[in-house]
């Protein structure tokens, strides 16, 4: 295991002792570090199950679950439905007043967008 890749667990670990919201932010976020490292993909995928549902029960909206979905999507090919996921990550994120996450989304838009050769909308 990476030094990363622990950082990145134990921040999630932290997150249980957390609110309801701390803990979405804290899964959404793990799960878009370890899409990014490309490690452990499926645990990815089962943090973003356990953040959406969550997040449907509670309210909360948190654009770091959009982000985390449209990066597995792009990593399984899915380049459209990354876009879309990516422009509402943007959307959450401007919303919410995140510029960093804001430029996540933006930077994450342009390359699916990029990689369905549609370089005239990137």
């Amino acid at each position: 295991m990476s030094t990363a890749d622990a950082y990145m667990r134990r921040a999630e670990f932290l997150t249980r002792g957390g609110s309801d919201r701390e803990r979405i932010l804290g899964l959404g976020e793990a799960a878009r570090c370890l899409v990014i490292l490309d490690k452990d993909l499926p645990e990815a995928e089962a943090m973003l199950l356990e953040a959406r549902a969550l997040a449907q029960r509670t309210g909360v909206e948190h654009e770091s679950l959009e982000d985390a979905q449209g990066l597995l999507r792009q990593f399984h090919g899915d380049h459209e439905e990354a876009s879309k996921l990516f422009g509402k990550a943007r959307d959450l994120s401007r919303r919410h007043g995140n510029r960093l996450n804001e430029f996540f989304a933006l930077e994450h838009l342009v390359i699916a967008e990029m990689e369905r050769g549609r370089r005239d909308t990137a």
